[in-house]
């Protein structure tokens, strides 16, 4: 799990659920978004404008990449491939194979706001939801932008691929929206919550 209170901690729930079994320190603000990689690692992103890679035997940090905007979110591509993005509007592909050396493999811009979730369609396509209303499809073989999405009034904060082609995202707009990725087209909204 990751905290405002700076905090990742792992967890054994069949041991002990009231005590973590790792804590991993060294953010300085909030942690907003963590997954686990390959190789025993797990990776997270926060407002301190750093991804930090953690090996989940000792907790220790591995790897420390910084940035000149906060990190709000982390998708895994493959193995230790993995998709970052935040304040910046760009989405950053990162290989973390080797901790002496991480790659930056490639960079999307298409965004014009902050981005604040990413979404594994399939092992060729990412989706991305940002503040500036849009959802962006992007080709990962080809590195390109398939096609914008537009249909929320306000920004869009998250997403999940429900399989079948089709997207659910969630908006600041209160509104939770159904896309068909083959027709491009929002399928049904749901209005029903009051607060974002």
């Amino acid at each position: 799990t990751c905290s405002e209170d700076r905090l990742l901690k792992l967890w054994n729930i069949a041991e002990d659920p009231k005590k973590p079994s790792v804590v991993f320190q060294g953010h300085t603000d909030g942690v907003l978004s963590a997954i686990q990689i390959s190789n025993g690692k797990i990776v997270s992103c926060s407002r301190d404008k750093t991804l930090r890679v953690w090996n989940i035997g000792g907790g220790k940090q591995t790897t420390c990449i910084t940035s000149k905007q906060p990190y709000y979110c982390l998708c895994q591509i493959k193995d230790n491939v993995i998709s970052v993005a935040g304040g910046d509007k760009d989405i950053r592909i990162y290989d973390l194979s080797n901790d002496e050396e991480t790659v930056e493999i490639e960079k999307y811009e298409g965004h014009e706001m902050v981005v604040r979730a990413l979404e594994l369609v399939n092992e060729n396509t990412l989706a991305s939801c940002s503040e500036d209303k849009c959802i962006c499809i992007w080709d990962l073989n080809n590195k390109k932008l398939i096609t914008k999405l537009r249909g929320h009034n306000e920004g869009v904060k998250c997403i999940k691929y429900l399989g079948n082609n089709k997207l659910a995202l969630g908006g600041y707009d209160n509104l939770i929206m159904i896309w068909n990725l083959e027709t491009d087209k929002c399928e049904k909204k749901f209005a029903g919550h009051t607060g974002h």
